[in-house]
């Protein structure tokens, strides 16, 4: 059992990572630029940092933010 846990929380990483990375392509220049050259580990770190206000839903930034924090 555990050995099964263990490769689906891999996948559902690999997921998360891959959902990340297309958010990053798509995402304004002012935050994809920071992003573009971190590694696997500041992908999840940096963006899992952020203090995104949620009252701010209608700037596009605000809303990458949003969505790349709740995945990180």
């Amino acid at each position: 059992m555990p050995k099964t846990c263990r490769k689906t929380a891999i996948s559902a990483c690999r997921v998360a990572l891959q959902i990340i990375h297309s958010y990053i392509i798509s995402a304004p220049d002012e935050l994809r630029e920071p992003l573009r050259n971190m590694t696997r580990m500041q992908l999840i770190r940096t963006p899992g940092s952020w203090k995104p206000s949620a009252s701010e839903y209608r700037n596009v930034t605000n809303v990458y933010r949003i969505a790349l924090k709740s995945l990180a």
